[in-house]
């Protein structure tokens, strides 16, 4: 009995890796961009987006991702990369 409520509590507290799925659903099932999807999570869970860095809910995964969609928009100089 006490195995149902610790797993009902923890899937209320959000974490990184939750957040990153949040997103990547957010991202499939509305075919929004990363960006987007980060403030649709951010709205639906009361999180203001300034607080995601300081609650460490971006991934390193999703902090990849962030950048290679701001890099394709042009909002960031493409670093160089090894050419392997």
């Amino acid at each position: 009995m006490i195995m149902p409520i610790k797993e009902e509590l923890e899937s209320q507290f959000l974490n990184g890796e939750k957040f990153y799925m949040c997103v990547e659903d957010a991202v499939i099932d509305n075919r929004l961009s990363y960006m987007e999807s980060i403030m649709h999570v951010c709205d639906s869970k009361g999180i203001d987006p300034e607080d995601l860095v300081k609650l460490k809910l971006v991934s390193p995964i999703l902090k990849c991702k962030l950048e290679e969609e701001s890099i394709a928009l042009g909002l960031l100089k493409e670093t160089s990369k090894l050419p392997f």
